[in-house]
């Protein structure tokens, strides 16, 4: 399992896949607290500190261990402000993918106000589900209406497991 994002939004589905005894590959830029989660991962966390927006890196990391032998499934957190930087890393990374893989939209990727609910703007591409986080309607402890890292999370490891895209929260406001 490839999970992007794995120290910040993602780490809760991190601890559930280690859980259920997966190997995670774990990719973030905080190296600090990759080191600190290879720690009390084990031997079944496999981290690799990346930047995804750096494409030498990207292609780097892809040809070492131990993403060189693929993966059988991927989580990706790849939150950019430029489409084509995003889906960019997003192509790159999906290489070492033999499986599925789960590619997680904010809400930047909603569709414009005039569109119908759930057309998204993403591109369709084989063995690829979306989750893309809506719009929550409880406020966050910032007092922002985010969602938290246990929700992402859980979102995004029921949307892989069922196989679907998901809409986590609303779509509108």
């Amino acid at each position: 399992m490839l999970i992007v994002g794995a120290t910040g939004v993602l780490l809760p589905a991190v601890h559930t896949y280690l859980g259920r005894g997966a190997t995670v590959v774990a990719v973030a830029r905080n190296r600090a607290r990759l080191t600190g989660l290879a720690l009390a991962g084990g031997e079944r966390l496999l981290p690799v500190s990346l930047d995804v927006f750096e494409p030498a890196a990207v292609d780097a990391a892809l040809a070492s261990a131990p993403l060189r032998d693929g993966v059988d499934a991927a989580v990706l957190y790849v939150a950019g402000t430029d489409d084509d930087a995003e889906n960019d890393a997003v192509a790159r990374l999906s290489q070492v993918v033999r499986g599925t893989t789960l590619r997680i939209l904010t809400s930047r990727w909603l569709p414009p106000p005039t569109a119908e609910p759930s057309s998204g703007r993403w591109p369709r591409v084989a063995d690829r589900w979306h989750l893309l986080l809506g719009h929550s309607s409880v406020p966050g402890a910032d007092g922002g209406f985010w969602h938290t890292p246990q929700q992402i999370s859980a979102a995004a490891v029921a949307a892989l497991a069922g196989g679907r895209d998901a809409v986590l929260g609303r779509e509108r406001p």
